[in-house]
């Protein structure tokens, strides 16, 4: 998988230079980049591939943090994982339960996994 996201954003980013590139020729009539165009393509391959790394490693850190986690609390961090981060408690109650939300929620604020916010009456459960 990590293979693909880096590759993925190696090939954007080489893209999107080149696209830049052909934009500046269409507009201009020619483009200032022609000498260095070559030196740049390898650069900004570089700079996506850099990105996918990024991104592959943040997703196999989430896969750390549900390993150590049973239960409850393992379904909760995954759903938040699901949800990008963030989810308001009420969904996360809806799939587990209120009573066992809660307690859960109580045990993961305590090792700091998760936070609590409370916007109106409703609170917005984040992943640390």
């Amino acid at each position: 998988m990590r293979r693909v996201v880096y590759l993925l954003g190696s090939v954007l980013v080489t893209s999107l230079a080149t696209g830049l590139a052909l934009i500046s020729i269409f507009t201009l009539g020619f483009c200032p980049l022609t000498y260095s165009l070559p030196l740049l393509i390898p650069l900004f391959f570089s700079f996506g591939f850099l990105s996918g790394m990024r991104y592959g490693k943040e997703a196999s850190e989430g896969k750390n943090l549900v390993k150590g986690l049973e239960g409850d609390e393992r379904r909760i961090v995954e759903i938040l994982l699901a949800k990008g981060g963030k989810a308001f408690q009420r969904e996360i109650a809806r799939e587990i339960g209120a009573v066992r939300t809660t307690r859960a929620l109580k045990k993961l604020e305590a090792k700091g996994i998760v936070k609590r916010e409370r916007i109106g009456k409703v609170n917005l459960v984040i992943l640390q």
